[in-house]
């Protein structure tokens, strides 16, 4: 790769990782010319969205495929099965824990109404009993005075105190059968309270167990949906570190690659350089970082270093000696190139740049190396590097080797042709419902694959 002061410079010596001869090289890119255009169609995928703020939005529909991500969606699938069983059980328990509770509730009220009622004909009952009392011992004494008097005065008086104990005994009637109301209702809601106390009794009971299973069951969906949601993080990294479907193209460099040029088309509206063009770059330079066994991972770092071979002139390299004290490279008496961009150390420490917004610059992580490599590539190729002439002339000055630019413009074409596959619209958006988070809103509303990166418990997904 060229270094900071001459573009030009054959950029050969930045990808010995690949020479090992030249034979290797050329087998390298025979595997990807013949991958890209001739990729069958891709395997029949589920519409899967996860909801991934990492992801740049436009590549929200595009589909992958993988023996990685085919587990981690299957566990998902599970867990989120778990989930959704556990939260509809709770679901069915708050009910009962509610319907119980305001059956109790009913009950205590009837009770308390009851007594209420019962204490006022106790009151009623005590007055009447006294009023009837007076009534008697006012009659019986009256009674004996009269009759002498009856005596003395005659028939008309005797008739008049016969009047007068008719009404005596119309309102001790009256009283009579207050009492007896009286004690009806105390009867009667004697009756409810026992029957009524009964009956919460009861309910209260199996309010206990409801209300037991109701919470061993808020403990059990707290439980399966971190499950759910640790398999969904779980499933979005795949995601990123898996191929898209039918492609040699890891999502996560997909992403790189689209990110670093939508920041590119703002920072140098001339350059003109496409996402095709950074990923013609990254297949030829390191099979978007899968040389040597190595894998993107969902933060965009290889999971194993992609460092080239010495450059000490041998192997048709130049010799360039050690730029960096083996820090990036590993090696203190030469420079090698390192990462999926294969830049060199002395180019990086120019040219580097910070595209995932983490703080620094990683050479060996994809969406650094994408926003450098397209700085690097503007730098060398001007403009118009959206056409193949522009991109060619781009790539002379990232490896001066006319088939070196001949294979980048092809394998980029190749991305091109088939953009409308690799990248389909995004689906429409789902409405938005928040999940219930408490047993009342559950009621109202009526183990993850393993994750291919270190950094997996940090949260990608919605």
């Amino acid at each position: 790769m060229a270094d900071d002061v001459v573009v030009a410079r054959p950029l050969r010596l930045a990808r010995p990782r690949l020479r090992v001869a030249a034979v290797a090289l050329l087998a390298l890119v025979g595997t990807v010319g013949a991958a890209l255009p001739g990729a069958g169609p891709a395997a029949a995928q589920e519409s899967i969205v996860i909801d991934d703020p990492r992801l740049d939005p436009s590549l929200a529909g595009v589909q992958v495929d993988g023996d990685g991500y085919r587990k981690a969606l299957a566990a998902w699938r599970v867990a989120d099965a778990h989930r959704a069983d556990a939260e509809a059980r709770l679901a069915t328990a708050t009910a009962e824990t509610d319907s119980l509770t305001a059956e109790q509730d009913r009950l205590t009220a009837e009770i308390d109404d009851a007594g209420q009622r019962g204490e006022a004909a106790r009151v009623e009952l005590e007055a009447r009993r006294r009023s009837l009392r007076t009534v008697a011992v006012e009659t019986y004494v009256q009674g004996r005075e009269r009759g002498t008097d009856d005596l003395l005065r005659g028939a008309g008086q005797a008739s008049e105190t016969a009047r007068q104990d008719t009404f005596v005994d119309d309102i001790a009637e009256r009283r009579a059968e207050q009492v007896r109301a009286a004690r009806a209702t105390i009867d009667d809601t004697d009756a409810t309270i026992a029957r009524d106390t009964a009956s919460r009794a009861t309910v209260q009971e199996r309010l206990a167990v409801a209300t037991s299973l109701r919470d061993e069951l808020a403990q059990k969906v707290a439980a399966v949906r971190g499950a759910a949601a640790n398999a969904r993080r779980s499933l979005a990294d795949w995601r990123l570190a898996a191929d898209v479907a039918g492609t040699d193209l890891p999502l996560v460099a997909l992403d790189a690659y689209v990110k670093a040029a939508a920041r590119t088309a703002m920072e140098n509206p001339d350059c003109g350089l496409r996402w095709t063009g950074l990923a013609g770059i990254g297949k030829v330079e390191s099979g978007h970082g899968s040389f040597a066994g190595s894998r993107l991972t969902a933060n965009g770092s290889t999971s194993q270093p992609i460092v080239g071979i010495p450059l000490d002139g041998t192997n048709n390299t130049a010799a360039i000696g050690d730029t960096d004290g083996g820090a990036l490279d590993g090696d203190p008496d030469v420079d090698r190139a390192v990462g999926p961009m294969q830049f060199i150390p002395g180019s990086w420490r120019t040219m580097g740049r910070d595209g995932n917004g983490d703080g620094k610059a990683d050479p060996s992580n994809i969406y650094d190396a994408a926003l450098a490599a397209a700085g690097l590539l503007c730098r060398a190729g001007g403009s118009n590097l959206d056409a193949d002439a522009g991109l060619r002339r781009a790539a002379l000055g990232y490896n001066n080797s006319a088939s070196y630019a001949d294979l980048v413009v092809r394998t980029a074409r190749g991305y091109a042709e088939r953009e409308a596959t690799i990248i389909p619209p995004p689906p429409p958006p789902p409405p938005a419902v928040a999940p219930p988070s408490t047993p009342a809103d559950l009621a109202a509303g009526a183990s993850a694959a393993a994750a291919p990166t270190a950094d997996a418990a940090a949260a990608p997904a919605g």
